[in-house]
């Protein structure tokens, strides 16, 4: 019996011709195991994790092995600062996901967390003093640094709570329950209107594109500003967020067309071909088809309210536009993104382009208080389609939204279309003086 190895102390147990004691606490049911280190003046303090003898004896001299070894070979066995016990923790998961425990993306995610938010805040912080007060202060710095949404919160708090918990294991963190960071609640908030752009603006964002991709000095800008054309000119053929469209790929289109003279020959490709030929572009521009369309299947986040997959049909005039930017990109394959970048990936910075391509045009990025971004070009569109005639059920189906969402936020025609619209007459004169 290892128990025969025990001699009895004040605290509990000390493990004969080691530094080894052993104790439980009151209250608590496992085994607490203490190793006493002479030249640190330090003690290792961990949980046993069983309220058995003999598994906890076994259980303190594997441990006193290891922290033996890793003092020999350099290892520090006192990280009580949060940046290294945290550094510890991040080599910890990746040897967890070399071996299959953790996944590629996870392991991404968690490491951003830690080196770019959580160390730079708590770093020479001891793991022992992280308490509720700490992570109040963390929360703080969360709100003030605007990473609120809640899924961002969820990150945060599950990397925290890993690297105590792994400081736990290690006698590092002695604290009887591991805090949480606590989500705070928000008001929900009446969302901005987002500007609309009128009719001369709108008609100079649409064409003015070549000239202005002309004169870009490099190839990536070149580049940028063709993927900026079309994604635009995609949102204004079809309204579409831009959340949807960011996660587009080739394979989701489909487009097809009518034999003017053979009506009865009608043809679909899905998805679009990796090379356009030049045959069909040709034809388009002679105007030999009757009747042409293109199809765009939207697979967003399956949203209350939001459908998951839909197909959406685009202007006629985009037909053409999309067969460019075929030509043009430098990913075409089915499963890659439509509005990628060069390096295959969707660029969070078409906002800034947008907002350099309005300059180049002297046009306003903000009206009447509201900003204008690649969106107000999806609440342009359903302007104007209200504005058209469009029916509102329909138009609710092709922009993902609800008629009532359609009413609270884009019903806002001007007193003018209104007139010319319902009472299809001139509206009336005021005096402004």
């Amino acid at each position: 019996m290892l128990s025969s190895k025990l001699k009895p102390t004040s605290k509990g147990y000390k493990i004969i011709g080691t530094n080894i004691t052993i104790r439980k606490r009151p209250g608590i049911k496992n085994w607490e195991i203490s190793i006493y280190y002479r030249d640190r003046q330090k003690s290792k303090v961990l949980s046993s994790g069983t309220d058995d003898l003999d598994a906890a004896l076994v259980f303190a001299f594997q441990k006193e092995a290891e922290f033996n070894l890793m003092n020999k070979t350099g290892v520090e066995i006192f990280p009580s600062n949060f940046e290294k016990v945290a550094l510890q923790w991040v080599d910890y998961i990746k040897d967890r996901c070399d071996h299959g425990h953790v996944s590629v993306h996870m392991l991404k995610v968690q490491e951003s967390v830690v080196r770019v938010h959580l160390i730079p805040f708590f770093k020479e912080n001891a793991i022992s003093a992280i308490n509720k007060v700490s992570l109040q202060n963390y929360v703080d710095y969360m709100v003030t640094n605007k990473l609120t949404a809640r899924t961002t919160f969820g990150m945060h708090d599950i990397a925290l709570t890993r690297i105590l918990k792994f400081a736990k294991e290690r006698g590092l963190y002695h604290h009887h329950e591991i805090p949480r960071i606590e989500i705070p609640k928000y008001e929900v908030k009446e969302r901005k209107c987002r500007g609309v752009f009128n009719e001369r603006e709108i008609s100079a964002i649409l064409n003015s594109f070549d000239a202005y991709i002309e004169k870009m000095t490099d190839d990536v800008r070149t580049y940028n500003a063709r993927t900026l054309k079309a994604l635009i000119l995609f949102m204004n053929a079809t309204g579409c967020r831009t959340n949807d469209i960011k996660i587009l790929r080739w394979g989701d289109f489909r487009y097809g067309f009518d034999n003017a003279d053979m009506k009865a020959e009608k043809i679909t490709i899905q998805p679009t071909p990796a090379d356009v030929p030049i045959s069909i572009l040709k034809a388009l521009k002679e105007g030999l088809w009757k009747d042409t369309y293109l199809e765009a299947c939207l697979k967003g986040k399956p949203l209350k309210g939001k459908p998951a997959e839909r197909w959406v049909p685009c202007g006629r005039s985009y037909l053409e536009t999309h067969l460019e930017w075929k030509k043009h990109a430098a990913h075409k394959k089915p499963t890659d993104l439509v509005f990628s970048g060069e390096n295959g990936k969707f660029n969070q910075n078409y906002t800034n382009w947008f907002k350099d391509y309005l300059r180049y045009l002297r046009i306003p990025d903000v009206a009447n208080g509201a900003d204008r971004t690649p969106y107000s070009i999806r609440h342009t569109f359903i302007t104007r389609k209200l504005i058209e005639g469009a029916n509102v059920f329909d138009l609710a189906i092709q922009c993902g939204n609800s008629v009532k969402e359609i009413q609270k936020t884009y019903c806002h025609l001007l007193p003018e279309d209104l007139f010319i619209k319902i009472f299809k007459i001139p509206p009336p004169k005021v005096d402004k003086a």
